[in-house]
């Protein structure tokens, strides 16, 4: 097996020289890739390691380096940026990847086995479960109902007409595939609508602490009814250690002090947004090109919510639209939905087809607003404007 080694530094270096000292080795280094590799002293772009050329992750895909390889490992002792470039590499199409165990084993793990192959430590980036880290957040709408009619939510919760639920078990059977599917999820919200409006939202906070007991569980609120909140759902938050995230709307801010002496009194775990004033137009009349209306809201920091629904993930704003389809008169298919998101209950997909999904622009994008554009927070009936830029 012919393999590049991405990463040029210390652990890549190992990397090399257990290869090229195994007289077993049947694995031969071609080049490196590094995108930051130093100059040296006379601030010269050093462009070889031991004889090697040192290419940067573009110049492999523009030169069709792939060709020259069997695969890629990945020697990066970090495992956050390790899992990064996979994921670029994957968005690009590549899929031979190995990965050299991160986090404590740098330095010490064998690379060959006895018979000149990679040890188990060198393993198949699908033998590795992803992360889920921040800013990236996995939201449950526990019900789209809401106590607090905004227009242009962006959640469509003031279209709701009554209240529902998201059943327990269907609840409980999704946390189950994101168990098996990630090693570690950063952050999962409970929101809406306003999820205080579910009277066993305790039972959610406990089914996310039993299959994720390093995660930040939220409780995302308008806080109107936090200081109406049962025993149950304070001891709930108080063992797991959730957090209420408390939109700051006006009708909020007349009773903050009030809810914040509560939660303090209590001992529950709060954080507040900034005053809100404005609500985001989120859509666009004219179909835009969906890449570039993405690549504009992910620089800026958007697209990092993932709502789970009906089984699928996806772009929380992407399935909100799906299922307001209708209303808007907007011609979306269950072809562009299955496009758009991915069915998490399929045993076949894993993180790294999940992640694959999730930042890449959906045949939905085009009805993306890429510009920024305000208009006063206020409620009342809506309107299908409410949402559109001019």
């Amino acid at each position: 097996m012919k393999i590049a080694i991405y990463g040029a530094n210390g652990y890549g270096k190992y990397i090399y020289n257990e290869i090229i000292k195994n007289e077993n080795a049947k694995i031969s280094v071609a080049f490196w890739i590094d995108n930051y590799w130093r100059k040296n002293q006379w601030c010269i772009l050093e462009r070889e390691i031991n004889d090697l050329p040192v290419i940067t992750e573009e110049r492999f895909f523009v030169e069709h380096k792939y060709d020259e390889i069997d695969a890629i490992v990945i020697a990066i002792d970090n495992q956050k940026i390790s899992q990064e470039i996979t994921i670029a590499l994957l968005l690009q199409g590549y899929e031979s990847i190995y990965l050299a165990l991160p986090n404590g084993f740098t330095y010490k793990i064998p690379v060959l086995d006895k018979e000149g192959n990679f040890s188990s430590c060198i393993r198949f980036y699908k033998e590795v479960k992803p992360e889920l880290r921040e800013p990236d957040i996995v939201n449950f709408m526990i019900t789209d109902f809401c106590n607090l009619k905004c227009k242009r939510c962006a959640n469509f919760s003031n279209l709701v007409p009554r209240y529902n639920y998201m059943d327990l078990n269907e609840f409980e059977s999704y946390l189950i595939q994101l168990r098996k599917k990630f090693r570690y999820i950063f952050r999962i919200q409970l929101l809406g609508g306003e999820p205080l409006l579910n009277h066993q939202v305790e039972l959610y906070v406990f089914l996310i602490r039993k299959y994720f007991p390093e995660t930040r569980i939220d409780i995302v609120t308008n806080g109107l009814l936090i200081l109406n909140i049962d025993q149950k759902l304070i001891e709930a938050m108080v063992s797991c250690g959730a957090f209420f995230f408390i939109s700051q709307y006006e009708p909020t801010r007349l009773q903050l002090d009030r809810i914040v002496n509560f939660l303090e009194e209590k001992g529950i775990n709060y954080e507040i947004t900034e005053p809100i004033s404005q609500f985001e137009k989120q859509m666009t009349f004219q179909e835009q090109d969906g890449k570039k209306a993405f690549a504009k809201r992910y620089q800026k920091g958007d697209c990092r919510c993932f709502t789970v629904k009906s089984g699928r993930m996806g772009c929380t704003f992407v399935l909100n639209l799906y299922a307001n389809r209708e209303y808007f008169n907007m011609n979306v298919g269950v072809k562009e939905l299955e496009d758009s998101t991915i069915d998490i209950m399929n045993d076949n997909v894993d993180g790294y087809d999940i992640i694959k999904v999730l930042k890449r622009p959906t045949p939905i994008c085009k009805f993306c607003n890429p510009e920024i554009e305000y208009a006063v927070w206020e409620t009342g009936q809506p309107q299908k404007a409410d949402w559109f830029s001019a």
